[in-house]
């Protein structure tokens, strides 16, 4: 007979936005892998459509036409190769925080305490709404890993001092 693992809220919003995160590492992953097999094909469309049907001097038009028509296809097989192994990395690390896994909560806080700095500097550099509210997001995982891993570890001494 398996026994319920009761579960937090603030772990279940945990794995259900890591779990997004995943889902769209994966998403830009394919993306990426077919457009880097079909690149001569992507060019064509970019430079038929998208210059017939966006007006020419929109910023976003400009920008999607520089990005695209400038992209080495090393540099899509690259994207899609490293975001393919960080979703499946991290979707690992997920399902083992999801199972109260020892190793996946210091893996999750590695992975999610790891950027806090470089998004803190994103965020002071070019200050835009949806990296605050990453950062903070991010911030409130970490907080939340963090008192779990001491609360975890207080119970382990007290454990510990209690057996003889």
């Amino acid at each position: 007979m398996t026994s319920q693992i009761q579960r937090s809220i603030s772990l279940k919003a945990i794995v259900a936005y890591k779990g997004f995160v995943v889902f769209s590492l994966i998403a830009i992953s394919l993306i990426c892998a077919f457009s880097w097999r079909n690149y001569d094909a992507l060019i064509v469309f970019v430079r038929s459509f998208i210059q017939d049907q966006l007006d020419q001097e929109s910023v976003l038009s400009q920008w999607l036409l520089d990005t695209v028509l400038h992209i080495q296809p090393q540099h899509l097989q690259l994207a899609a190769q490293l975001t393919s192994v960080y979703a499946i990395v991290l979707g690992i690390v997920t399902v083992g925080l999801w199972y109260h896994k020892q190793w996946a909560h210091l893996l999750m806080l590695l992975f999610v305490g790891l950027p806090l700095p470089v998004e803190a500097y994103e965020l002071i550099t070019h200050p835009v709404w949806s990296r605050g509210g990453i950062l903070m997001l991010n911030l409130l995982v970490f907080g939340y890993l963090l008192r779990h891993q001491r609360t975890r570890r207080q119970k382990l001494a007290i454990s510990a001092q209690k057996q003889p």
